[in-house]
């Protein structure tokens, strides 16, 4: 729905830049991980590293805000 949407946005901004710069080449424009690590200028690995990270920090950031959905349902 629209406000898990925003969350998501809301959790994507607050990430690292270059971790966000990651998460939004490989899973929102589909890029590839070659590609993508191509147009940061870093090893495929260095990405795989940055995405890893990005996807810690953003499960992180939406565990904390579950807490919040519950609290506006009650």
């Amino acid at each position: 729905n629209k406000q898990k949407a925003q969350k998501v946005a809301e959790a994507l901004e607050l990430l690292p830049e270059r971790q966000r710069i990651a998460m939004t080449l490989c899973y929102m424009q589909e890029q590839g991980n070659r590609e993508a690590a191509e147009i940061m200028d870093v090893s495929v690995s260095a990405l795989e590293s940055l995405l890893v990270r990005g996807r810690m920090r953003m499960y992180d950031l939406l565990q904390g805000q579950q807490g919040e959905f519950l609290k506006e349902k009650i």
